[in-house]
C-alpha cells in the first residue's frame, strides 16, 4: 500500500518497495472509475467472468475431444469457438482486473480503456471464427462426411447447458452495459445457438441420415457469430476514436446549457467515452457580466448527472468583460456595425446593457 499527496500532478510516494519520495506523474486514487457505485460494478464483472471462464474451459476440452470422436463439423467448430471463447473470457478478466487498478505514471484515467482494446480484439476474433466455420462448412456441404449422431446429440446437450449456465452468470451477475462484459457474453451466446444448432442437426441425421444438415446450420450459426462480432468490434472502435456515446446528442446538451441563468454561450464542446458506461464532457461558458461562474459551473454539473448521467465534467467559465477580443464574432454580435467596436462595446457595457443570454430551439 502507498500513500500519495497529489500537487499538480506529482506525488510523493513513502511505501515498502523502496520507492520513498520519488517524484512521479500520477493521478490521484480517488479519480472517477474509484467512485463506490463503479468500485461494485468492477467487482461483480470480475467474480462473474472469472466463473464464466472457468466453466467454458472445462467444457471446451470436452466438446473437442467429443467432435473428434464423432466427426461432426458442428461440435468441432463450436469447440473451436469455446476455446476462443476461452481465449476471450481470459482476456476480458484481465482486463477487468487491470481496470481496477489506481491511475499511476502517465496513466491518469488508469487502465480502463484496456477493456475498450481487448473488447475490439475480442470483436474482431468473432468475425475471423464465423468466417473459418463459414469456409469449412462449405467444403463439407460439397463433400459431406461420415458423423455419429448419437455422441454429438450427448455432447451438444451437455454444451447447452454449460452455455445457458455461463449466459446467465454473465447476464444477471455482470454488468451488461459494460462492453467488455457485453463482448465476452456474445461469445457465450455464439456458442448457445451453436449447442443449440448441434443437437437440432445431429436429431436430423439421426432420424433421416441429412449429411448436409450438419455444415448448413454451422453457417447460420457462423452469421450469428460474425454479426454479433461487426456489433462489438464497431462499438469498441467508436469508444476508442473518443466519438460521443450514440445515446447522448452533443445538440441537446448545448441547448440545455443554453437555458441556464446567466450562459451565452457554449463552445469548444468535447464528450467522449472512457469505457462504454463511463463518460466524460468538457466546454466553455460564456457568461453574462454579474453571473457568479461557480453557481453556474454548479447548476450545468447537475444538468449533465442528472439528465444526461455525465458524471464527469469540466467547464471553464467566461465573460466578455475578460475575453472580449476573442468573442468579438459571436453571433449575438452579428446585427452589430462593425466587428472592430464590439469589443470596445463589451468592454463599457453596463450590466443592464448587457445581450441577453441566447433562447434555446423549443421541443429539445
Amino acid at each position: 500500500m502507498y500513500i500519495a499527496r497529489l500537487t499538480w500532478g506529482y506525488a510523493v510516494y513513502n511505501n515498502s518497495d523502496g520507492r520513498e519520495k520519488r517524484g512521479e506523474q500520477v493521478a490521484s486514487r480517488d479519480d472517477f472509475h474509484h467512485d463506490p457505485h463503479v468500485r461494485r460494478g468492477m467487482r461483480q464483472n470480475r467474480r462473474a467472468l472469472l466463473a464464466a471462464f472457468a466453466l467454458t474451459l472445462i467444457f471446451a476440452v470436452v466438446e473437442g475431444f467429443g467432435g473428434v470422436i464423432a466427426g461432426s463439423l458442428a461440435l468441432l467448430s463450436d469447440a473451436g469457438h469455446m476455446a476462443g471463447d476461452v481465449l476471450a473470457l481470459g482476456l476480458s478478466l484481465v482486463a477487468a482486473l487491470l481496470s481496477a487498478r489506481p491511475p499511476r505514471g502517465g496513466y491518469t484515467y488508469g487502465y480502463l480503456r484496456f477493456e475498450m482494446i481487448v473488447s475490439f480484439l475480442n470483436g474482431l476474433a468473432l468475425v475471423a471464427v464465423a468466417g473459418w466455420i463459414v469456409v469449412e462448412a462449405a467444403q463439407r456441404i460439397l463433400h459431406p462426411p461420415e458423423v455419429q449422431p448419437g455422441i454429438m446429440i450427448a455432447v451438444a446437450a451437455i454444451g447447452l447447458l454449460v452455455n445457458l449456465v455461463v449466459a446467465v452468470i454473465l447476464g444477471h451477475f455482470g454488468d451488461t452495459e459494460n462492453l467488455n462484459v457485453r463482448s465476452a457474453l456474445w461469445h457465450v451466446l455464439g456458442d448457445l445457438f451453436s449447442s443449440v444448432g448441434v443437437v437440432l442437426s445431429s436429431a436430423a441425421i439421426w432420424m433421416w441420415n441429412v449429411r448436409w444438415l450438419d455444415p448448413a446450420i454451422s453457417v447460420l450459426i457462423a452469421v450469428v457469430i460474425g454479426l454479433g462480432g461487426i456489433r462489438v468490434t464497431a462499438q469498441a472502435g467508436r469508444v476508442l476514436m473518443e466519438a460521443a456515446p450514440r445515446d447522448i446528442s452533443v445538440d441537446a446538451i448545448r441547448e440545455h446549457l443554453l437555458r441556464l441563468d446567466g450562459v451565452i454561450d457554449v463552445h469548444e464542446m468535447h464528450l467522449w467515452s472512457i469505457t462504454s458506461t463511463q463518460h466524460a464532457f468538457s466546454c466553455h461558458l460564456l457568461l453574462e457580466h454579474g453571473r457568479d461562474p461557480h453557481q453556474v459551473v454548479k447548476e450545468a454539473t447537475a444538468l449533465l448527472r442528472d439528465r444526461f448521467g455525465i458524471r464527469h465534467s469540466t467547464m471553464q467559465t467566461e465573460s466578455l468583460l475578460v475575453h472580449g477580443e476573442e468573442h468579438r464574432r459571436h453571433p449575438i454580435f452579428r446585427d452589430r456595425e462593425a466587428d472592430a467596436t464590439v469589443t470596445s462595446e463589451c468592454l463599457t457595457m453596463e450590466p443592464d446593457d448587457y445581450p441577453p443570454a441566447r433562447q434555446p430551439v423549443k421541443g429539445t
